[in-house]
């Protein structure tokens, strides 16, 4: 279901991260991963016998189904998020015409979903994220049933919607409205593979950045 839900407050909890993306994301997007429980469950910073909280799929995508996103700028926002620490890339699958780079959480994770202090019970604030864009469509998740060249899915969130922040960015460097679809977690998805026909044909120069999250280098 779409949501333009207001920005989640923050839990009643005590106050107190070309081809490829990932081989040039550097220091701003590496080792700051938090929570650790990428392959799903709760059980993290010692609340293991405390209430499961309940975890939702986000799906952020384009509110007009017939626009496409050019790579650079999906490069761009893939970019804002890793050097603003809400994503942490760790892994990818690179096509000629396509990427999906997928995320662990980064240590301003809680960005994602709300403004200030995150909350201090060690809960991670979600499981992975996936940002898929480049030339090619693709069917989306879920949510319409529609196609599209660039989406960002957070898998197993503590919230139901992204923060009006992360939104009015989304507007910004891609010059595109954003539409939101929320489900119950469904589990963490596979990755996925690249077809032989879909592999790279050029061999594409490896770059590392300290300081900037990396996107491919590649001319598309």
């Amino acid at each position: 279901m779409a949501s333009d839900a207001e920005t989640p407050k923050a839990d009643a909890a005590p106050a107190v991260a070309s081809p490829p993306a990932v081989a040039a994301l550097g220091g701003a997007a590496g080792g700051d991963a938090a929570g650790g429980d990428a392959a799903g469950g709760d059980a993290v910073g010692g609340d293991a016998g405390q209430v499961d909280l309940p975890r939702y799929d986000i799906l952020i995508a384009t509110e007009n189904p017939a626009l496409k996103i050019a790579p650079r700028g999906s490069e761009a926002f893939l970019r804002y998020l890793a050097v603003a620490r809400m994503i942490s890339p760790d892994d990818e699958s690179v096509a000629e015409n396509w990427v999906e780079v997928y995320c662990a959480a980064g240590a301003s994770a809680h960005e994602v979903f709300m403004i200030g202090v995150a909350p201090s019970d060690g809960v991670a604030m979600y499981h992975r994220a996936v940002v898929r864009f480049g030339l090619d469509l693709a069917p989306l998740p879920f949510g319409d049933e529609r196609q599209s060249n660039f989406w960002i899915l957070f898998e197993g969130a503590r919230f139901e919607d992204v923060q009006g922040g992360l939104k009015a960015k989304f507007k910004d460097i891609l010059n595109a409205r954003p539409t939101v679809f929320v489900r119950p977690h469904a589990g963490i998805s596979p990755k996925r593979e690249v077809a032989e026909d879909q592999k790279p044909k050029v061999k594409v120069n490896r770059e590392r950045s300290t300081a900037l999250a990396g996107t491919r280098v590649e001319e598309w």
